[in-house]
C-alpha cells in the first residue's frame, strides 16, 4: 500500500514538474527583476559608454577597419571636439530621433480612434464571428506582415492585438507580446518585398563593386523564397511560444477582468449604436482610401525628381486614415458632438506618452553617443577579425558569423549600419569560400532580426509596455515582465530560423529567383 501511494506521489510531481522552458522564463525573469528603473538604467549606460570612450580614446586603443584600411578609433566627449558636438546636437538629436515624431503623430490619431470606442467596438464585432482559436494565428501573421511598414507597424498592430485577445476573452497582454514578438524578430520575414530588401541589397551589392567581385550585383528578391518561407516560420513558431509558454507564465486575469466588455456586449441599444457608427466609420474610409488610390493613379505622389515619395508619405496616409475612421465613428455614436470634443481626445492620448517622451530624449542621448563614440563599430570590426581568424569554413562559419551578430543586434538594432561595416569584409571572405552573397545577407539577416524584441534600447517597448498597464489595467505589466518573456522567445526563434537555413543549405535550394547558396 505505501510502496502504491509513494508511486502515486511521484507520478504526480513528475507530471506537474515544470518544463524546460517554463523553468528557463521564470529563471530570466529573476534576472531581469534586477534591471534597474528604465531611465535610471540609460542614464548610466549613457556614463558607462562616455567614460569607457574616453579612456579607451586616452590609451591610444584603435583598430584597422578592413572596409577602407583605416584605424578606427573612438570619440572622447572629453575633449574640445566632444564638448561641442555634445552639446550643439543635443537638441537635434532629439528632434531628428527616428521613434519620436512619427510616433506622435500616430499617437494623435489613434488617441481618437481609441476615445471614440472605434478600436474596441470594429475588433469586438471582426473577432465575435471569428474561430477564436484562429485569432492569436492571425495575431501572430498580421505581425509578421506589418514589418512592411517598419515601426510605424509596432505602435499601430501590438495596441490592436491586445484589443483582439480581449474581445475573445484572452489575456490582452499575451496578444500585445504575441504581436510584438512576430514583427521585430521576424523583422524581415515577409511574403511581399520590402523596403528593407532594397536597402541591403543596396549595400551587398555596393560591397560587391568596391572588392570588384566577378559576380553579378543581387536583385531585391535574392532572399524572397527564404523570406516567403520564413514568415510561416516565425508565425507559428510565435504562435507556439506564446500559447504554450507565456500565455501559462503570466498571471491570470481576475474573473471579472471581462465582465464589463461583456455587459457592454449585451446592451442591445449600445449595440445597434455601435453597428451603425462601423457602417458610417467604414464609408467614409473606404472614400478615403479611394481618394489615396485616385492620388497614387494620377501621380500625385511622384516629385519633380521623378520619385514616388508614397513610402515617405506613409505615416501622413495612415495618420489621416485613422483620424477619418475615428471621428466618423465618433459623431455616429455622439462621442464628439464638436471639434473641441476632437482636441479633449487627442490630449488625452498625448497625456498618456509623457514617459515615452521622457524616454525618448534620454534614449536619444544614449544612442547618439554610443554612436559618436565609435565603440559599436570597434565591437563590429573586432568580430569580423575574429570571422578572419578562425578555420572554419562551412556551415559552423555561418552559425559563429550568426551568433555574433545576434550578440551585437542587442546593442545596436540598426541593420543598414551594421551591415555597411560588415558588408565589405564578409561577402568577399565568404565567397572565397564558396558562398553566394545572397547567402551571407540572408544569414545577416536572420541574426540581425531574432534578438529585435529582446533589446532593452527600444522606445517602443517602454510605449508598449506602458499601452499595456494603462490601457488594459494590467498591473503586471512592466519592462521586466516583458523581457523575461520575449529573451527566451527570441533565442527560440533564432535557433528555428538558423535550422531552417541549415536544411535550405543542405537542400542546396535557390534564396530567391536566381539567386543560390553557392557560388556559381
Amino acid at each position: 500500500m505505501c510502496r502504491k501511494k509513494v508511486g502515486k506521489i511521484m507520478s504526480t510531481k513528475e507530471t506537474n514538474k515544470p518544463s524546460f522552458m517554463m523553468r528557463f522564463i521564470s529563471g530570466t525573469q529573476k534576472v531581469c527583476k534586477k534591471i534597474p528603473q528604465p531611465l535610471k538604467m540609460f542614464t548610466w549606460l549613457t556614463v558607462f559608454v562616455i567614460l569607457l570612450a574616453a579612456i579607451l580614446h586616452w590609451a591610444g586603443v584603435s583598430v584597422i577597419n578592413p572596409a577602407n584600411g583605416q584605424p578606427l578609433a573612438p570619440n572622447s566627449i572629453f575633449t574640445k571636439g566632444g564638448i561641442q558636438w555634445f552639446f550643439s546636437n543635443l537638441v537635434s538629436n532629439f528632434s531628428n530621433y527616428p521613434a519620436f515624431a512619427p510616433v506622435m503623430v500616430m499617437v494623435f490619431a489613434i488617441g481618437i480612434c481609441e476615445e471614440s470606442g472605434v478600436v474596441h467596438s470594429a475588433i469586438g464585432r471582426a473577432m465575435g464571428g471569428a474561430p477564436q482559436k484562429l485569432v492569436p494565428l492571425l495575431v501572430c501573421f498580421i505581425g509578421v506582415m506589418g514589418n512592411l511598414a517598419e515601426n510605424t507597424s509596432l505602435f499601430i498592430l501590438t495596441p490592436i492585438a491586445g484589443f483582439a485577445y480581449l474581445a475573445i476573452g484572452k489575456n490582452p497582454m499575451v496578444g500585445m507580446i504575441a504581436c510584438y514578438l512576430a514583427n521585430t524578430s521576424g523583422m524581415c520575414a515577409n511574403l511581399l518585398v520590402s523596403n528593407n530588401d532594397v536597402m541591403l541589397t543596396g549595400i551587398t551589392n555596393a560591397a560587391i563593386e568596391s572588392n570588384a567581385m566577378d559576380v553579378a550585383p543581387l536583385e531585391v528578391t535574392s532572399n524572397w523564397y527564404f523570406l516567403m518561407a520564413s514568415t510561416f516560420l516565425i508565425t507559428l513558431t510565435v504562435y507556439f511560444v506564446t500559447e504554450k509558454w507565456i500565455s501559462k507564465f503570466l498571471d491570470p486575469l481576475p474573473e471579472d477582468y471581462f465582465a464589463s466588455v461583456a455587459a457592454k456586449e449585451a446592451d442591445p441599444a449600445q449595440v445597434a449604436l455601435e453597428k451603425k457608427g462601423l457602417r458610417n466609420a467604414a464609408l467614409w474610409l473606404l472614400l478615403y482610401v479611394v481618394l489615396i488610390a485616385a492620388a497614387l493613379y494620377f501621380g500625385v505622389f511622384i516629385n519633380k525628381d521623378g520619385k514616388n515619395v508614397f513610402w515617405d508619405s506613409l505615416v501622413g496616409v495612415m495618420f489621416g486614415a485613422f483620424a477619418v475612421f475615428g471621428i466618423a465613428y465618433g459623431v455616429s455614436v455622439k462621442n464628439i458632438k464638436d471639434i473641441d470634443d476632437i482636441r479633449r481626445m487627442v490630449i488625452k492620448s498625448t497625456e498618456r506618452m509623457a514617459p515615452y517622451i521622457v524616454m525618448c530624449f534620454i534614449l536619444s542621448i544614449f544612442i547618439n553617443v554610443l554612436g559618436w563614440s565609435q565603440l559599436t563599430k570597434m565591437l563590429s570590426v573586432v568580430g569580423v577579425e575574429f570571422l578572419q581568424k578562425i578555420h572554419l569554413t562551412g556551415l559552423g562559419l555561418i552559425i559563429i558569423f550568426m551568433v555574433i551578430m545576434m550578440f551585437i543586434n542587442i546593442f545596436s538594432t540598426a541593420a543598414t549600419a551594421k551591415w555597411n561595416i560588415f558588408a565589405p569584409v564578409v561577402v568577399p571572405i565568404f565567397a572565397k569560400l564558396g558562398w553566394s552573397p545572397a547567402l551571407s545577407q540572408i544569414a545577416f539577416r536572420i541574426a540581425d532580426s531574432a534578438t529585435n524584441c529582446a533589446s532593452p534600447f527600444s522606445p517602443f517597448l517602454f510605449m508598449l509596455v506602458d499601452t499595456c498597464r494603462d490601457t488594459f489595467k494590467i498591473k503586471e505589466s512592466s519592462l521586466n515582465k516583458w523581457l523575461s518573456c520575449l529573451i527566451p522567445a527570441s533565442l527560440v526563434i533564432f535557433v528555428a530560423w538558423t535550422l531552417l537555413l541549415v536544411v535550405w543549405v543542405l537542400l542546396d535550394l535557390p534564396l530567391g529567383p536566381g539567386a543560390y547558396i553557392h557560388m556559381m
